[in-house]
């Protein structure tokens, strides 16, 4: 995935509206929550861990998600990154983009070939560690 930069909230609107009419990922999911109505932790040990986990968002077709992990003292935020297959839900692994910064709220667009996401890593021409909008593109190698 190549990283690049995007300010402002006017590029990911169209993203953001574009990816709420999808009901995939929920019926790629359904399989693995139980249908009791009682809350339960999901896919305990991939994503559910005795670390905080928050921010998921997965996929067009619902084989893969993202989400971030934090430490107990909530100062490294990563994104990181499961698949799906005929054998369930892989391990979760640091995404390839993330770990270097604080990386949050992973947000994938309704065709899948871009993850939005914030981020304290720096921008080119400034001193100052703040959060921006950052985004990464799926390319023909990943």
């Amino acid at each position: 995935m190549r990283l690049l930069l995007r300010l402002g909230t006017c590029f990911m609107l169209p993203a953001l509206i574009g990816a709420c009419n999808s009901d995939s990922p929920r019926d790629a999911v359904k399989d693995d929550l139980a249908a009791t109505g009682i809350p339960q932790l999901f896919l305990k040990g991939v994503v559910s861990t005795e670390m905080p986990e928050f921010a998921i968002t997965f996929s067009p077709d619902g084989q893969e998600l993202y989400f971030n992990r934090t430490d107990a003292a909530r100062s490294e935020l990563k994104i990181m990154v499961s698949r799906r297959d005929s054998g369930g839900w892989s391990q979760a692994t640091l995404a390839p983009f993330s770990g270097q910064y604080r990386d949050v709220d992973p947000f994938l667009t309704a065709d899948g070939k871009r993850l939005y996401f914030s981020s304290d890593r720096p921008r080119a021409g400034t001193a100052e560690a703040s959060f921006s909008t950052w985004y990464v593109e799926r390319t023909a190698s990943g």
